[in-house]
């Protein structure tokens, strides 16, 4: 008889109901989502930073390679002036 007197109950009673037997349980659990979240943070500014760090470190090997080219035209150019 109990039990059917329990399932009249709707969910936000039953768990008000265990908050007042327990009021720790749930700063447990806002102290595991906070820290969750902190880390999804982290983890989502570590990516992004790798991916600044490799996409700077891409545009300076396209710039070094540029140069390299602009002066491998040069000297063609030199040779067949001097032909």
């Amino acid at each position: 008889m109990l039990a059917k007197a329990e399932l009249n109950y709707y969910p936000e009673e039953v768990l008000e109901k265990q908050y007042i037997n327990n009021p720790k349980s749930k700063k447990k659990k806002k102290r595991a989502v906070k820290n969750k979240t902190k880390l999804n943070t982290l983890v989502k500014l570590a990516c992004l930073s790798c991916a600044i760090i490799i996409m700077i470190t891409s545009l300076f090997i396209l710039l070094r390679y540029a140069k390299i080219t602009k002066i491998r035209m040069d000297v063609t150019e030199l040779e067949k002036q001097k032909k």
